[in-house]
């Protein structure tokens, strides 16, 4: 039954890593590999010359060091591209930036080391070197990785119900087993030969996976066209579930041959069974078993109609072909004059008088950092600063929008 278990459960780890390749590329992309984020620059700073440094730093470190280049594309949605500053080529899957003037000045992004000699400390001085003011190192951690892939919602509560179910089996077959283990000691046997033997027997239903699951999964990765990054957490997440399994197997497999004692098997040699700890070890699993998918059912209704607004939202957006989503990268949020009302509000004034435009601002920004503000209000909170979308005076008539008997739109002062 163990045996089993760990195969089935595997293989659905391995499906989500696999489907978490295909949906998540890119963020796969930017914890795998180091990287160099720039967030401001001087006036000074041209495309030109970090090109060219970076090409000469690439050839004296035998590197493949390349630019982030995100574009809108037709779709409304993002186009990622890598602009390659040295003669060898990307990795497999990524697609190198064709040169163009309206993205060449986009110097604030991230700067990747694909391979190569080259370090995130030396890339970081020679940015800064060529004026650019703040920037921050990352790199890469695969224990973070999988933390942060396998720690949130959903695919936690799924790991943390694999490993509780395993363990409730692991405790089951040692409990069956003090019978065996009873004659044997009583026999002679050494508690040591009994513990390796039940260990043995619990890394073989473990290793079993290797060939019937993990490589076959590996295989579908490759045969799907996965990128390198993605396999590599794909097998990266299959050993540590396996490893966790393996830490639980030896765990109780330690604490029962070190407990057992002789007197403990004469009941058990005349048909006598520990009832009394078998239903409490039970009792305990069901119940915990029960708070983690009562918990889990819960996630998913609420999630599930965030979900269903979600999809019928990105309808919406898709039937309007006309209209544009303005964001940038958070870290830039108040630098370089992103955000300065004088840059953009010229540039809106124009559209919403002589163009027919219409805006919409929400207050999303102020929540990336936290779910609730210092005042304790929320993203759903009846509050100005929470559920309240912003627009200019000719949404109502754009969009259809009916007020109702008593309501009246009031511009912002």
């Amino acid at each position: 039954m163990k045996g089993k278990f760990v195969f089935v459960s595997t293989i659905i780890l391995a499906v989500f890593m696999i489907w978490l390749g295909v949906s998540q590329k890119e963020t796969m992309l930017v914890h795998y590999y180091p990287s160099v984020t720039t967030l401001s620059v001087s006036e000074d700073a041209t495309y030109s010359d970090v090109r060219q440094r970076l090409e000469d730093y690439s050839q004296q470190t035998d590197s493949v060091i390349a630019r982030r280049v995100i574009e809108p594309s037709k779709s409304g949605g993002r186009t990622f591209s890598y602009d390659n500053f040295s003669q060898s080529p990307l990795p497999r899957g990524l697609e190198e930036f064709q040169a163009s003037e309206k993205v060449e000045s986009a110097l604030l992004t991230k700067y990747f080391i694909f391979q190569g000699k080259a370090t995130v400390e030396e890339l970081r001085f020679l940015l800064v070197s060529l004026g650019f003011d703040e920037v921050q190192i990352r790199k890469p951690s695969t224990i973070a990785t999988l933390l942060a892939f396998l720690t949130q919602g959903g695919q936690f509560l799924a790991v943390l119900v694999f490993l509780i179910t395993y363990m409730a089996l692991v405790v089951i077959a040692n409990v069956r087993q003090l019978r065996t283990a009873g004659i044997r000691l009583i026999a002679g046997d050494s508690r040591w030969h009994l513990f390796l033997l039940s260990l043995q027997e619990n890394a073989k239903e473990i290793a079993l996976t290797i060939p019937f699951a993990v490589l076959p999964a590996v295989g579908l990765a490759y045969l799907i066209g996965l990128d390198g990054y993605s396999v590599y957490y794909l097998v990266a997440a299959l050993v540590g579930y396996h490893f966790l399994l393996g830490l639980i197997a030896l765990f109780f497999t330690a604490t029962f041959t070190l407990g057992i004692r002789t007197y403990h098997f004469l009941p058990l040699l005349k048909g006598k069974m520990p009832l009394q700890g078998i239903l409490t070890i039970m009792v305990m699993g069901q119940m915990l078993a029960l708070l983690v998918v009562s918990f889990g059912v819960a996630q998913t209704v609420y999630y599930s109609g965030i979900w269903q607004e979600y999809q019928a939202g990105a309808q919406q957006w898709e039937n309007e072909g006309d209209y544009y989503s303005l964001a940038w990268n958070i870290s830039a949020d108040g630098r370089s004059g992103l955000n300065s009302p004088e840059n953009w509000y010229p540039l809106l004034k124009q559209a919403l008088e002589e163009d027919g435009a219409l805006f919409v601002k929400s207050n999303l920004n102020a929540y990336l950092i936290g779910s609730q503000l210092e005042d304790g209000t929320r993203l759903d909170s009846y509050h100005p600063a929470g559920n309240t979308v912003y627009v200019s005076p000719n949404y109502l008539q754009i969009q259809d929008v009916d007020l109702a008997e008593g309501e009246v739109a009031l511009p912002l002062q």
